[in-house]
Order: C-alpha cells, then structure tokens, then sequence
C-alpha cells in the first residue's frame, strides 16, 4: 500500500502499545551537544540525573534503576514507556509522565510505533486557542484515534520532534499474520483442552491446599466477563493473606471504582 505525503505525516495508529521517548545526543546528526569540558557535559547528561529520578504516586513508580557500564556522555538515551491498548487512564498517564520525564531527563524527540516518518507538528501546535486545541485532542483521544504520547506532542510546552518508526512492510505483513493466527487459534485451543485438563489434574497432587482453593475459584471467573467479582474476591483473598495492596495501584483504583458503584456514585 502506497501511502501519500501527508497521510505519512501523520500516520499513527490506534493500536499502539509501545511509545519511545528518544533523547537526542551527539551521535545524532540534528542534535544540538552542549558545548563545555568532558566533566560539565557529564552533570547535564540524563544518565547523571537517573538516581534522582522520581515520579508522582498517581502516575506509578520506578522498581528499578540500572546503569550499565561504559556509559559516556556520547551513549544515546531512550526512555522506554509501554501501555495498555486503547485504555484511556493509561494514555492519560502517559501524556502526564512524558511530560514529567521531559522536565527531568530533557528529552526532544518522540518515537513511536504505528507510523512512519516525520510527523511536522507545527500546524496543530499553533492553532492559537489552548482551550479548544485541548478539548479536541481530549475528545479523540477517547474515541482512540490519538494517543496520549501523541496529545501531549501536541498540546505540550516542549516542541518535541515527532517520528514512526515502523517499517511500513513489516507492519503491514505483522498484520496479516496476526489475522491469520486468529482465524487459526479456535481449533487450537480445542486441540489443547486435553492438556488443560492433564494439568489440573496435576494441579491437585503438587498444590498446597490453600494455593489449590484459590486456583479453583480464579478458574470460576473464565470466560465469565465478571472482572468486577473476580478482583473483589482478589481483594479480599489479599486483605485475609495481608498482602500489601498498595503494591498494585491498578488493582487499587479498579477497586476504589467498585465501591464507588456499590454507593450508587
């Protein structure tokens, strides 16, 4: 499929679950290196600013934090961030850490999947009434046409220089396969059920008796469409075992929306 100029400009798609944030160095070509000695370009790389980095409880935590060796003011930088498809708390999120991460690490450049080539910006970036510019990137950011990384491109302070990074053909032919594993899993998965049912049948000579009663009542949930009573029986499973829950805030906000229901709010 022959894609046009603009359609290639702004050739995002809908599905995404992968966002690069790319911080531009002197190896690349339109980066702009700081000038100064070996030392002051060290305190202004990102990697110096890593330790220290932090974000809010609302937007999530950082487990970990590893620097490999040989790291030198020259490496390149990327800041991985991946998402739930379509989910409108995650994109919300992410427009939030991204620009969090802008401020911290002084990222410039976007790169994500979906797309292909340079996105230019400047159109919709200066369309001069901030209010409207957000309602309309809010509104199709819920109807999942834009993402959060790609609303906050937009409506952000920082002038990021945007880019798809795919292979158009690839994508296309990941696609395809995709399709055809699909229409291909239905019998797959029948031709596998006497397996399943080897496995817990072997289940119940391995587990403990209590790891076995929780295993049983999770299986009740499959194919139900009943997430509300499956993390409430999470919940409480969590609270009898004292397990910190807090650990999990997703689970946490799905369980403060359960109750919300509960008071009719």
């Amino acid at each position: 499929m022959q894609v046009n100029k603009k359609t290639k400009q702004l050739f995002w798609k809908t599905a995404s679950f992968v966002v690069l944030l790319c911080f531009s160095l002197t190896t690349i070509a339109w980066s702009n290196p700081a000038l100064g000695s070996q030392a002051q370009a060290v305190q202004t790389h990102p990697l110096s600013k890593l330790k220290n980095l932090s974000l809010s409880e609302q937007l999530g935590r950082i487990e970990e934090v590893y620097i490999p060796e040989g790291v030198n003011p020259d490496s390149p930088f990327i800041v991985y961030l991946q998402d739930a498809h379509a989910n409108l708390g995650a994109q919300e999120n992410i427009a939030q850490i991204a620009r969090e991460l802008q401020k911290q690490l002084k990222i410039e450049t976007i790169l994500k999947e979906g797309g292909s080539g340079e996105a230019h910006l400047k159109d919709l970036r200066s369309f001069p009434n901030q209010k409207i510019k957000d309602s309309v990137t809010r509104f199709w950011m819920n109807e999942a046409v834009l993402s959060g990384i790609e609303r906050e491109a937009i409506i952000g302070p920082r002038k990021y220089r945007f880019f798809g990074i795919e292979e158009q053909t690839v994508y296309e032919a990941g696609g395809k396969y995709f399709l055809e594993t699909q229409s291909q899993a239905k019998p797959l998965l029948i031709s596998v059920d006497s397996l399943i049912k080897h496995n817990l049948e072997h289940q119940k000579k391995i587990l403990n008796p209590e790891l076995l009663h929780f295993e049983e009542r999770i299986s009740k949930f499959e194919g139900k469409e009943e997430l509300v009573a499956l993390v409430n029986f999470m919940a409480n499973q969590a609270r009898n075992l004292h397990v910190n829950r807090w650990k999990y805030l997703e689970i946490e906000k799905f369980i403060d929306l359960i109750l919300l229901e509960m008071e009719g709010g």
